[in-house]
C-alpha cells in the first residue's frame, strides 16, 4: 500500500474516531494537532508488523478501511 493511500485511510479513520475520542478526553483533544496525529499514526502503522500482516488479509477481503480504522482506534487509546 502506498504511503499516500495509507495516509488517506488513516485520515478518514481519524475523522471517524475523533468525535468519540474528543468526548472521552476533551482536554487532551483540545491540545492535540490532528494533522500531527495523522502523520504519527501513519508512520506507526507502516512500521507495525502485525498491522501489515492484517492489512494484507484485509486487502484480499476488500476491508482495508475497516482494518485501518480498528488500528487507528487502538493507536489513539495508547496515547493515554
Amino acid at each position: 500500500m502506498s504511503r499516500i493511500y495509507l495516509k488517506g485511510e488513516v485520515e478518514r479513520a481519524m475523522t471517524t474516531s475523533w468525535q468519540a475520542f474528543a468526548e472521552e478526553h476533551p482536554r487532551l483533544a483540545a491540545v492535540l494537532d490532528r494533522q500531527v496525529l495523522i502523520e504519527e499514526a501513519t508512520q506507526a502503522l507502516r512500521s507495525d508488523g502485525e498491522f501489515n500482516r492484517t492489512l494484507q488479509r484485509a486487502q484480499a477481503a476488500g476491508m482495508v478501511a475497516e482494518c485501518v480504522r480498528d488500528f487507528v482506534e487502538q493507536w489513539l487509546r495508547r496515547l493515554l
